[in-house]
């Protein structure tokens, strides 16, 4: 893994490959801890989207979060990967992973964002541009902006919950609680 991380450095693609099947071959064979085994298929998918072939990084990508669920990182790259082969749906549901293990991921609410304009989800695209600036630290901005996409999308509840951190950092725990009430009500498996 080492091997394929430095050759990837070094944008040695074909060389970072080798190194990097070579980990999951030897897992077939071979008891290798399960946390190689992702990072291989990773930095695998992370390479397919270095080179244009998204179809193939959702592939590796998909395997590396089989394997550890909670990987904010190769969430986000999935998302990337589904963007570019016009699969928006699918590249939502990956940023969400993403922004669920890590709510301040400042580029998946990015990649969100983007994902919304094409789409044509004004309220949504607002949502995610207040996340930006709340993972930046820019509350009175994402308190501007989440009160924007819950005028143009009055039932987002994700606009809500983000609200509710907002205003927890603000120190108005009175508007974050009715914040993230709106928000379980609207959606009552919200985690956030």
């Amino acid at each position: 893994v080492g091997l394929g991380r430095a050759k990837l450095a070094i944008e040695d693609f074909a060389g970072a490959t080798e190194s990097l099947q070579a980990v999951i071959d030897l897992s077939e064979e071979e008891d290798i801890s399960g946390t190689l085994v992702q990072s291989a298929y990773y930095y695998l998918g992370k390479i397919a989207l270095e080179q244009q072939q998204p179809d193939q990084a959702i592939v590796q990508l998909k395997e590396a979060t089989s394997i550890e669920r909670s990987d904010a990182d190769a969430w986000y790259l999935m998302g990337i990967a589904y963007t570019q082969s016009g699969q928006l749906d699918e590249a939502l549901n990956a940023l969400d992973q993403a922004v669920l293990f890590v709510p301040d991921f400042t580029e998946a609410y990015e990649q969100m964002a983007l994902v919304f304009d094409q789409q044509g989800a004004g309220g949504k695209a607002l949502y995610a541009r207040g996340m930006v600036a709340y993972s930046n630290g820019n509350l009175d901005e994402a308190a501007e902006q989440l009160q924007a996409a819950l005028s143009a999308s009055p039932t987002l509840a994700q606009a809500y919950s983000g609200l509710g951190l907002v205003r927890e950092l603000q120190g108005d725990k009175d508007a974050a609680a009715i914040a993230y009430q709106q928000a379980l009500h609207l959606q009552p498996e919200d985690f956030t």
